[in-house]
C-alpha cells in the first residue's frame, strides 16, 4: 500500500473555479492524504465540499484567511482527530497495517510571533501526550523571521517527534 501526502494552500475554496481545482486534483492524483490551509469555509454557515472516496475533517474558518480540512481516502482507518486551534490547528491519526500510527497535523501558521510561538507549544504538547507515533507536520508555515521561533521549533521537532 502506498501512502502519499499533499499540502494545499487554497487561498479560498468558496468559489466554483477553486472547489473544482481541487476536486480535479484529488480524483486525478488519488493521494492518500490532503491537507489544505486557508478554505475560508465556515462549517455552520458555507457548503462544505465533499469529494467522493474521501473522509473530510473540517476546521471551521473563524476569520477570513483561516479553516483547515484534511482529506483522507477511505482505504484508511482515522482513529482520532481533533481541532487545537480553531480555525488554524487541527490533526488527525490513522492507522496503518503493519506500521506504528502516523498523527498528521494540517496548520495555517500566524504571521504574528508571539502567536505563532503558542502554536509550536500547542503542536508539541499534543506530540509529548501521545504514545508512539510518527508524526507529519504539513501546512503553510508563513516564514517568521524571529530566531525565538525558529529555535523554538528546532526544539519541538528534535525532542518531540522521533521518527519521521
Amino acid at each position: 500500500m502506498t501512502f502519499s501526502i499533499y499540502s494545499i494552500n487554497a487561498q479560498g475554496l468558496k468559489n466554483s473555479k477553486s472547489r473544482y481545482n481541487l476536486i480535479k486534483f484529488i480524483t486525478s492524483v488519488k493521494p492518500s492524504v490532503v491537507c489544505v490551509q486557508e478554505t475560508n469555509i465556515n462549517t455552520i454557515s458555507d457548503i462544505k465540499l465533499i469529494i467522493p472516496n474521501y473522509l473530510c475533517f473540517f476546521n471551521s474558518a473563524s476569520t477570513l484567511g483561516s479553516g483547515t480540512v484534511i482529506y483522507v481516502s477511505q482505504q484508511f482507518q482515522v482513529t482520532d482527530t481533533r481541532t487545537v486551534v480553531s480555525g488554524k490547528i487541527q490533526y488527525l491519526i490513522i492507522k496503518l497495517p503493519y506500521n506504528n500510527p502516523i498523527l498528521i497535523f494540517n496548520v495555517h501558521m500566524s504571521h504574528n510571533d508571539r502567536e505563532a510561538i503558542n502554536f509550536v507549544d500547542s503542536i508539541e504538547s499534543v506530540i509529548r501526550n501521545l504514545d508512539s507515533h510518527d508524526v507529519i507536520l504539513a501546512g503553510d508555515w508563513n516564514y517568521v523571521d524571529d530566531i525565538i521561533w525558529i529555535e523554538k521549533m528546532e526544539q519541538a521537532t528534535e525532542t518531540s517527534c522521533g521518527s519521521v
